[in-house]
């Protein structure tokens, strides 16, 4: 933990960047900072947005220069060829079997949520007859909450997968298999989306039988990326920040 703060270092790493629901929030300096600059706030502007990206980016910039600087790296002087030789290239990853399964639920899912999805979520109340809930443990807000998870990891899920194969050597080094990676981390929180909306849909399926049909074939889907992640990635189910 960082001397004299109440922050813990580096707990923003490898977090799914849901701060609604996160419960360590008063722990985390990348929180607080969001929080001071208004970008927290449910009618920040784009405008705001995009201020914000060029200052972040301005200052990875000069950590960056910093950095080569101190140990003597002459960007310029690198082969831009060689990093194919150990890292997947941009084509690679986006034909990998993991990009296209992720690609295709998300795709699949924004379909659904324009046709239907969208609808039952803004008002499940008037979407939903009370019938359907007669025998069920469910209530409206427990079916709007599994929508907005399913609707908030959708897009990260294959964002995080995509992140994961870029950074995953082609021929790691096996004396470097106990230190944890980027690659694993980012493995990490797309295992944590896919579990977090597998337990969404089996609440449509348990509950609500209009939605089976649909809750079977993506919980196979999302089982079938959890099956893949773990035989890919060994590390990421139990993977654990070095900075936590």
């Amino acid at each position: 933990m960082e001397r004299k703060s109440k922050f813990i270092k580096g707990i923003y790493n490898y977090c799914d960047r849901w701060c609604e629901r996160c419960f360590v929030t008063e722990k985390c300096r990348l929180y607080a900072n969001l929080k001071d600059e208004g970008m927290l706030d449910k009618d920040v502007d784009m405008q705001t947005i995009l201020k914000q990206v060029k200052n972040n980016y301005a200052l990875i910039a000069k950590m960056i220069d910093k950095g080569t600087k101190k140990f003597g790296i002459d960007l310029n002087s690198i082969d831009e060829n060689a990093e194919s030789i150990y890292l997947y290239t941009d084509e690679e990853v986006d034909n990998h079997e993991l990009s296209i399964i992720s690609r295709q639920y998300y795709k699949d899912l924004d379909k659904w949520f324009e046709n239907a999805g969208d609808k039952i979520m803004e008002n499940p109340e008037e979407a939903i007859a009370p019938e359907v809930l007669e025998d069920s443990d469910a209530s409206f807000e427990v079916i709007k909450d599994a929508f907005e998870v399913i609707r908030y990891y959708m897009f990260q899920i294959h964002v995080k997968i995509k992140r994961a194969l870029s950074g995953m050597e082609k021929n790691p080094d096996p004396e470097m298999s106990d230190y944890p990676d980027d690659a694993t981390g980012s493995a990490h929180v797309a295992l944590t989306g896919i579990e977090h909306s597998i337990a969404a849909w089996e609440t449509f399926k348990k509950s609500l039988l209009v939605f089976e049909i649909e809750a079977i074939k993506n919980i196979n889907c999302l089982l079938e990326l959890k099956q893949k992640i773990d035989i890919i990635f060994p590390g990421a189910k139990n993977f654990k920040s070095m900075y936590v």
